[in-house]
């Protein structure tokens, strides 16, 4: 994806949804993040790596900070709070000029945060030097990797002798093979609600339902086990016609505990009466429902599609960068890699956090 695509898709995101653009979380699709609570994960995260920060360096005397891919500044706000440090000037900078209009009309700290678009593919209109602390998480994952280290490189470029550089990317996909699997079919049991009805549908026509998903055994469930809210489509005999169609994550549910996900699905294309199937799946594992749990059955009359295609919505490409790579992007921009931490930002893949700082010259 060029640059100039990820400026479009970026700035349709923020146009619609930005805060779940930012934080995925599978619950808060649609405009479902209360911005009070969406704000407080940032100070929480700030709160946690200024405590990682300080086993390296002294944040005490850091007065200026980039939050690199700000969004609408949920970093880059709670850096303005963040304890034991004094920052002065917080300058937050994202390609998409609707999380920054956004940014601008939340911030608190406008003596000292200040906002900028940035649709370049480096960081030129920055002088180097000028940051004791620069901070990105769930930014880089998202651009390709020539980019991602592209802008790495530009990072230690900004940083000021003795600062540090936080910045999050995946490594590699878990392999599933990796992936730690439920105990057994008695841990496949759940419960699915939903007050709407689905009668008829236009062949390939997408729709959302709000489905509440329950725990209703005695097994933890967790993302990584790859359990998931999913949809396919049956025959009018209860024949799979559409094996796989929507898939939405699941946050962890204990036993006894439930959530509310936004469920996007899409109709098959050739007219006549089919069966939505509504369930969760262990993937590559079992559906529930062939285990015995009760999924969720609607019967759907498809008629023939209508008008244009539907318009194709924002992409989310997902990337890595081998920790390899970014070994050698920092070596060679003259960096120096403190520490790298595992990080679980990212459920599917091994992720990294990064702390780099550079040399006097």
């Amino acid at each position: 994806m060029s640059i100039q695509e990820l400026r479009a898709n970026w700035t349709t995101f923020g146009e619609q949804d930005p805060l779940w653009a930012i934080l995925t979380h599978p619950a808060r699709k649609d405009g479902r993040w209360d911005l009070v609570e969406f704000m407080a994960t940032g100070v929480a995260d700030v709160a946690n790596l200024i405590e990682d920060c300080k086993q390296l360096v002294d944040p005490s005397r850091w007065r200026t900070a980039l939050d690199f891919g700000c969004g609408v500044g949920r970093l880059t706000q709670a850096l303005a709070d963040a304890p034991e440090t004094d920052f002065q000037t917080i300058v937050g900078v994202d390609i998409a000029t609707s999380m920054i209009d956004e940014a601008r009309r939340l911030n608190r700290y406008s003596e000292r945060c200040d906002y900028i678009v940035n649709e370049d593919a480096d960081l030129h209109r920055l002088e180097s030097d000028s940051f004791d602390f620069i901070l990105t998480l769930l930014v880089l994952q998202h651009m390709e990797p020539s980019l991602s280290t592209a802008y790495i490189a530009e990072f230690v470029r900004l940083l000021r002798p003795g600062g540090l550089a936080v910045f999050q990317l995946p490594h590699a996909l878990i392999d599933n093979d990796q992936r730690p699997l439920l105990p057994g079919p008695d841990a496949r049991r759940a419960e699915l609600t939903c007050d709407a009805e689905i009668v008829e549908m236009a062949g390939g026509q997408s729709r959302s339902l709000d489905i509440t998903v329950a725990n209703v055994s005695e097994h933890a469930w967790s993302p990584s086990q790859r359990v998931k809210l999913a949809n396919r489509w049956l025959s009018a005999d209860a024949q799979e016609v559409v094996q796989d169609d929507g898939r939405t994550m699941l946050p962890p549910l204990l036993p006894g505990e439930r959530c509310t996900l936004a469920h996007i699905f899409q109709a098959p294309t050739a007219p006549g009466r089919y069966v939505l199937d509504i369930d969760v799946v262990e993937e590559l594992v079992a559906w529930f429902g062939d285990d015995g749990s009760t999924p969720m059955r609607f019967e759907v009359t498809i008629s023939p599609a209508t008008g244009a295609a539907p318009r194709p919505g924002p992409v989310m490409e997902m990337h890595a960068v081998p920790r390899e790579t970014v070994f050698d992007v920092v070596e060679r921009s003259g960096g120096r890699l403190l520490q790298m931490t595992e990080s679980a930002d990212s459920p599917d893949w091994i992720s990294y956090r990064y702390f780099v700082t550079k040399a006097a010259r």
